[in-house]
């Protein structure tokens, strides 16, 4: 913590040193288990300004990545149904697959996001480990060497190694 609040000092000290205005709260915020200060900086010569918070970490480009996702599922639903005639959907069983691992990952990385946003690193974690399975699916998927089963497997299996820092 203690680190943070000191790179807080630098950036606002070269701001200042800039020429930017920056206001800072008198008191730090907390909020859903995170307490921390936001400032505001403000480039006097163009006005343009942003509102910062301290650390900066909220879970919103996991959040982003998970919404392309579903709507990657949705063109690839529309898609599907379209060019089946909406029956054949289900005896495309490749292609249902292909969809739910979309939607799947999809509201997993989406939450993953949100948890990470509430300060829920363990919860966040666990979403990313049924990220990374429905991931790896679609990788085994879309080579069609490995079975769907193989690739979950290896997805829970290697998803609390490589994909459980990112909440960290």
């Amino acid at each position: 913590m203690e680190k943070e609040r000191s790179r807080l000092y630098f950036i606002i000290r070269n701001a200042v040193n800039a020429g930017k205005e920056v206001t800072v709260h008198e008191k730090s915020i907390n909020k859903h288990g995170w307490k921390g200060f936001g400032y505001i900086v403000i480039d006097p010569e163009t006005g343009a300004g942003a509102y910062l918070i301290e650390g900066s970490g909220n879970g919103a480009i996991l959040m982003l990545i998970g919404v392309i996702y579903m709507m990657a599922a949705l063109i690839l639903f529309i898609t599907i149904g379209a060019s089946t005639g909406g029956l054949g959907l289900i005896a495309a069983g490749t292609g249902l697959i292909a969809f739910a691992n979309f939607l799947i990952a999809g509201i997993s990385i989406y939450m993953a996001g949100l948890m990470l946003a509430t300060g829920n690193k363990r919860i966040c974690a666990a979403f990313m480990s049924v990220y990374a399975g429905a991931s790896l699916s679609m990788l085994a998927l879309s080579f069609n060497v490995l079975g769907m089963a193989m690739g979950q497997a290896a997805g829970n299996f290697f998803s609390g190694f490589a994909f459980s820092d990112h909440c960290s």
